[in-house]
């Protein structure tokens, strides 16, 4: 018996009547309690992303500073606050598993040969079935029937990837380079570092109450009140925001 050869099928919808629609209020228990936990979860996301940014913007002051003094990239410090204390951290930047977009790269590049620095981008390459010609049921029957020569085969059925990825010496030829020009390197370190803020914690401290407080004193000041208000009234425009495209539409279709 000859070998075989099989991508699968691609998912097909099933189609089923559709119950009568009944307007008709039935109990369940939590909803009221789910309710408050999203509104209130809402404003403390809105209220934690304004003070992160703040801080960040401290920390980022920093390390501009620190790496223009030494001509190196900065190291990490611990950051305090009203006896509470933090790991603040320099990170070289993730590009995630697709690595640095050719655009990335560009504007990296560019903001890098404006200092007189080298490309820092480097690129591997693999190969990869074509998935767009996958889902196409001619070609994969085809395909499967005799992988090894199908008349007719696009030419693009197996598509080269390239992953690009930064330097991590990047900071440090970034600092050497530009150490009398802050400005500058606060524009550029950005696009190959993040800022990471790792809080400190007591396990033995299980007590919630101070911290209570400490959110009740948030939403009562004036420069949240507007984040508050619009958690309160669209939490979870707050909570989910990828739902909704620029025009305010769901980005989900509807067959």
């Amino acid at each position: 018996m000859p070998n075989t050869f099989s991508f699968g099928s691609a998912p097909t919808a099933k189609r089923g009547t559709k119950s009568a629609v009944v307007n008709k209020t039935v109990p369940v228990v939590g909803l009221r309690d789910l309710k408050a936990l999203r509104r209130l979860r809402a404003a403390i996301l809105s209220i934690e992303t304004e003070i992160d940014t703040a801080a960040k913007a401290e920390m980022l002051q920093h390390f501009v500073e620190n790496g223009c003094l030494h001509k190196l990239r900065p190291e990490n410090f611990t950051g305090s606050d009203e006896g509470q204390s933090a790991n603040c951290q320099l990170r070289v930047r993730s590009f995630g598993a697709y690595g640095v977009s050719e655009e990335q790269a560009a504007e990296i590049d560019a903001m890098m040969a404006s200092a007189g620095i080298a490309s820092v981008v480097s690129e591997s390459e693999s190969f990869e079935f074509n998935p767009d010609v996958l889902a196409d049921e001619t070609h994969r029957a085809a395909i499967e029937k005799a992988l090894a020569s199908v008349p007719g085969l696009p030419a693009d059925f197996i598509q080269r990837k390239v992953k690009r990825s930064v330097d991590a010496k990047a900071m440090d030829m970034l600092f050497s380079a530009k150490s009398d020009d802050p400005a500058f390197i606060e524009t550029a370190l950005p696009l190959i570092s993040t800022l990471a803020i790792r809080c400190d914690y007591d396990k033995a401290d299980t007590n919630l109450g101070p911290d209570l407080d400490r959110v009740a004193t948030l939403f009562g000041e004036s420069k949240f009140a507007e984040l508050v208000k619009t958690a309160a009234t669209e939490p979870e425009a707050v909570l989910n925001p990828s739902k909704k495209s620029g025009n305010g539409k769901s980005r989900s279709k509807k067959n």
